[in-house]
């Protein structure tokens, strides 16, 4: 019989493989994703857009403007980062991410 802590090992050595194959998937994706800076997030964003507060030490919040694609990052520094060509499931992935400034880090490092 299994105790509840070998569950848990199990469920997020699974949880580590699925983040493995997603990232994969999106590394190998043909669009080539473009950052641009920008002074604040606009305010005609589409009603179609998803916001979100982030705890996380140095993003403050991400909106992501699903018709276009687009994904607003807002540090806690007041920094704002427009990333073009983000797909739902890209952006569903960080959402739902145990730390959204890792997944976050880690497209931003894809783009460098």
């Amino acid at each position: 019989m299994e105790t509840k802590t070998n569950q848990k090992q199990k469920k997020s050595t699974t949880m580590k493989k699925s983040d493995k194959k997603v990232v994969k998937k999106m590394a190998s994706t043909k669009t080539k994703l473009k950052m641009k800076k920008l002074s604040s997030i606009p305010k005609n964003i589409s009603e179609s857009s998803e916001t979100l507060n982030v705890k996380s030490s140095w993003v403050n919040k991400i909106v992501y403007e699903q018709k276009k694609k687009n994904l607003f990052i807002e540090t806690k520094n007041g920094n704002v980062y427009m990333v073009m060509d983000v797909s739902p499931q890209r952006f569903t992935y960080i959402k739902n991410a145990e730390s959204v400034g890792s997944k976050i880090n880690k497209l931003f490092n894809s783009l460098s």
